[in-house]
């Protein structure tokens, strides 16, 4: 499974092997096939090393990796901590099998089924994010391949750049919310966005003619206007912490006014860092398009102007 920010932050880790399991697994990888065939035994093994019961009890009630246990689910989710709402609704299903045991029920989806916690649903988000990059780094890897040399290599490198600039968006939406609960999603939701946004300029760049890549405007327009929504941007997330910090002041709560300067110093920080690493993406993406025609004058200067316009919607969360 590709290591995003979120799944860096969430709880579901690897803790001692149960017997069967492999040293180290993660039972999403097995379940859902992420990378791996989906094994549903093996599954169930690293969900156990990792003491994710929930999962456990939801494979049990399945018959997913061992026959149909419904007794064995409901000790499985007296494991669970804590007893919030995930668990909850997995109890209300497991009383159901355990009120009529012979009977046919449908198969327990986590996400559609249980996920009821801010946390479950970042963790469902992760899993759909998942499949979809998985999806995409395939098309792009079948378009790489179909590229000549000199023109693959400037992919890769337009790729690449793009995938470090979808770490430090990801990071920066992550602690523009960071007083939020909502912040992993937040951070999923835009690197999603930013996702999209290469998919759709990746093909019109590709597939041509030149005169496809044509904008609305000149990149200097377009990077002007980029220029202020970043600015904006900025300066928006700044004077709302500073007035905290001081409304905490005032209120002789030093240590809030202390957190609400740390934002401001930890955003700043985590905002140049995306730029940054956009304007290397941008520029790759110019490389790219002057490799691909050749023969255009403006192919450079369009594409750019392309991924600034992607830009100044991502900061503006269209």
């Amino acid at each position: 499974m590709t290591a995003t920010l979120v799944l860096a932050l969430t709880p579901f880790i690897v803790g001692l092997p149960a017997a069967g399991a492999p040293q180290v697994c993660e039972g999403d990888d097995f379940y859902l096939a992420w990378e791996k065939p989906r094994d549903v035994t093996t599954a169930l093994a690293c969900y156990r090393a990792s003491n994710d019961w929930l999962m456990v009890a939801i494979l049990q009630l399945n018959g997913e990796g061992t026959p149909v246990d419904v007794a064995g689910a409901r000790a499985s989710l007296d494991r669970v901590e804590p007893k919030d709402g995930d668990f909850q609704t997995l109890d209300r299903i497991i009383k159901t099998h355990e009120a009529n045991p012979a009977a046919k029920y449908p198969r327990v989806d986590f996400c559609k089924d249980v996920a009821y916690t801010t946390m479950s649903g970042d963790r469902c988000l992760a899993r759909e994010e998942d499949e979809r990059r998985s999806k995409a780094d395939a098309q792009l890897g079948k378009v790489g391949r179909g590229l000549p040399t000199g023109v693959r290599l400037a992919f890769d490198r337009a790729r690449a750049a793009h995938g470090k600039f979808v770490g430090a968006e990801g990071m920066r939406t992550y602690y523009d919310y960071i007083e939020g609960a909502a912040r992993n999603g937040m951070a999923m939701v835009q690197e999603a966005r930013v996702r999209r946004n290469f998919m759709t300029t990746i093909k019109r760049l590709i597939a041509g003619p030149a005169g496809k890549l044509a904008g609305r405007r000149s990149f200097a327009d377009a990077d002007k206007e980029l220029n202020v929504v970043y600015n904006e941007n900025l300066s928006a997330y700044l004077k709302y912490n500073e007035a905290a910090a001081v409304d905490a002041e005032q209120r002789k709560e030093p240590t809030f006014a202390a957190e609400h300067r740390q934002n401001i110093s930890d955003y700043k920080e985590k905002a140049r860092a995306a730029q940054h690493e956009w304007v290397r993406y941008r520029d790759a993406m110019g490389e790219l398009a002057a490799a691909r025609w050749p023969d255009s004058r403006d192919a450079r200067e369009q594409a750019r102007a392309l991924v600034t316009e992607d830009r100044i919607r991502e900061l503006r969360g269209k």
